[in-house]
């Protein structure tokens, strides 16, 4: 069965995450360069298959139209990289700061929680398990 993978994109770095095979849980996988999550993704698909690519999208704000440029492009390299996906926008709002909460709640020490990759990981679980909770109740 193919997977679901949820991103949370930066310019610098792009966290990731995978839900489980029954699509009920996010896990994180990481945090890449904008090119090394692009092959982090051909290796998943590779080996597992990917069905979805689930892609925070902040709100429209007028500083954010930079942004939204660069996930369409990015989203459009890593499409024309792997293939026929289907690919959803959803909401990113808070993500990061429900990230940082969470590692907090986790008791990731302060050091490690200023280590913008695990935050962008974290990030990308809480989009992607944002989008799974919305499959539940569409069923």
């Amino acid at each position: 069965m193919a997977r679901i993978v949820g991103i949370d994109y930066g310019s610098k770095s792009v966290g990731l995450a995978i839900a489980d095979p029954l699509m009920l849980f996010a896990s994180p996988l990481g945090s890449h360069s904008p090119q090394g999550s692009i092959e982090m993704l051909a290796d998943l698909q590779a080996t597992e298959g990917l069905s979805t690519l689930v892609v925070g999208w902040p709100p429209p704000l007028d500083e954010e139209e930079r942004i939204h440029k660069q996930i369409r492009s990015w989203v459009d390299r890593v499409v024309s990289r792997l293939g026929d996906l289907n690919v959803v926008f959803v909401d990113e709002s808070f993500s990061s700061v429900e990230a940082s909460e969470m590692l907090v709640g986790a008791g990731v020490r302060k050091s490690q929680r200023r280590n913008k990759g695990r935050v962008d990981q974290a990030a990308a679980s809480i989009i992607l398990q944002r989008y799974l909770d919305g499959l539940d109740k569409a069923e």
